[in-house]
């Protein structure tokens, strides 16, 4: 049992092999401890090793049938429904999850989280105006919604009440991505480095792996193909062995930096090593392979391989709005105005699920090209001012940034 706590401890910051590892030495050893035991390492090991996230769910729920008052299994549950965009059930088990345990932070924050994913931020304060009550601390809760509200004050509050906890290198995480989101990336750049430089100083060449594969997509969407590919190549010398996100987040931006020789590679490497995994197989592997086609000129091929496997899975978590932002360029590149529009808007819709997510500012870009196509100057300009003042303090040699300015100035 030891092995599966391990496992997840490692899963939580972001040590995904070690994770893995640990899960499954759990796992071979399960016939020697109790059934809730038992519950623990089977659930987990599909959840983390294999990624059957289908498999997961029936285990979780069969755990909680069988022990009602353990809250254990609806925190997992509320996890997998959110990757799975079943944002609905992951709110019914947060709610079922807070009426077994009131004096928990991890149970506030997926209440809170929950009803942040659905927009309901007026009803995520209330959550973690009750963990008040019961003198339960939700920074990092609270953190994401300041961010969604723009609210700088308590921005600054909370990063100062964090400073010397646990909490504070979440903040940070948060941090960088919503300067990636505002397109001020330098800072973007300093911020990771120093996150690679902390996380190999610790021993921890997981997390450094990730920042690396976080620095090369960004710069990817940024419209910075050298730079992307130069990251990439960075993180793949660094990390010999690789997690599914890490593999998978590398192989996209090599795919938009249109280096598709490699993507091809990581793509492949990624069919071999994880053949089960639910997000790697319906929608990780599906978009690159899009991104590939549409690079070699393929856009028909690259939005017949985006709609059959990836729909059922979006919006998702963060990450899985990389495919729908794929298939709104891909209309683009066909020149259906409407349906890229249509793709774009999904992602502007949902700003809980976005929240801090490079692709939710770009969305609004993809717009403007959009209603650009359609012959819509004032919805295209409204857009397009839409993007600008996102990007207000950005910048201005991101490639994508100059694109967008070209075009708006020819719009007027």
């Amino acid at each position: 049992m030891a092995y599966g706590r391990l496992g997840t401890a490692y899963a939580e910051v972001g040590e995904g092999v070690l994770s893995v590892e640990n899960t499954r030495k759990g796992y071979e050893l399960r016939e020697k401890v109790s059934q809730r035991e038992r519950l623990y390492l089977e659930s987990h090991y599909y959840h983390y090793v294999t990624g059957e996230l289908e498999k997961a769910v029936q285990l979780y729920e069969l755990w909680r049938q069988i022990y009602p008052r353990d809250w254990v299994p609806h925190t997992n549950l509320v996890a997998v429904y959110a990757e799975l965009g079943k944002y609905e059930r992951a709110l019914k088990e947060a709610r079922e999850e807070l009426l077994l345990d009131q004096s928990n932070e991890e149970i506030y924050g997926d209440l809170a989280g929950s009803y942040l994913n659905l927009n309901r931020l007026a009803e995520a304060e209330a959550v973690l105006k009750q963990a008040d009550e019961h003198k339960v601390e939700t920074l990092g809760s609270r953190y994401q919604l300041a961010l969604l509200r723009g609210d700088a004050v308590e921005k600054e509050r909370l990063t100062a009440n964090a400073t010397g906890k646990p909490v504070a290198e979440y903040l940070l995480f948060l941090d960088t991505y919503m300067e990636a989101y505002h397109g001020r990336r330098r800072r973007v750049r300093e911020l990771l480095r120093g996150k690679v430089e902390l996380a190999e100083s610790a021993g921890a060449a997981q997390r450094a792996a990730g920042h690396r594969a976080d620095a090369s997509l960004m710069e990817a969407y940024f419209g910075d193909p050298q730079q992307a590919r130069a990251g990439a190549e960075t993180a793949l010398k660094s990390s010999v062995k690789r997690n599914s996100w890490v593999t998978s987040a590398l192989a996209l931006a090599l795919a938009l930096a249109g280096d598709t020789t490699h993507a091809e590679v990581l793509s492949t490497e990624l069919n071999q090593k994880f053949p089960l995994n639910t997000r790697v197989q319906r929608c990780a592997l599906p978009t690159i392979r899009a991104a590939m086609e549409l690079h070699r000129g393929n856009a028909h091929k690259a939005l017949e391989l985006l709609p059959k496997v990836t729909s059922p899975y979006e919006p998702g978590a963060a990450e899985l709005l990389d495919p729908i932002y794929l298939r709104g360029q891909t209309y683009l590149v066909l020149h259906n105005g409407p349906a890229a529009a249509t793709e774009f808007q999904k992602i502007v819709d949902h700003p809980g699920i976005v929240q801090e997510n490079l692709v939710g500012a770009l969305a609004h870009l993809g717009l403007a090209r959009a209603y650009a196509l359609q012959g819509d100057s004032a919805k295209s300009r409204t857009a397009y001012q839409n993007f600008l003042t996102l990007w207000k303090d950005a910048d201005p040699d991101i490639p994508i940034l100059k694109q967008a300015t070209a075009e708006y100035a020819n719009l007027q």
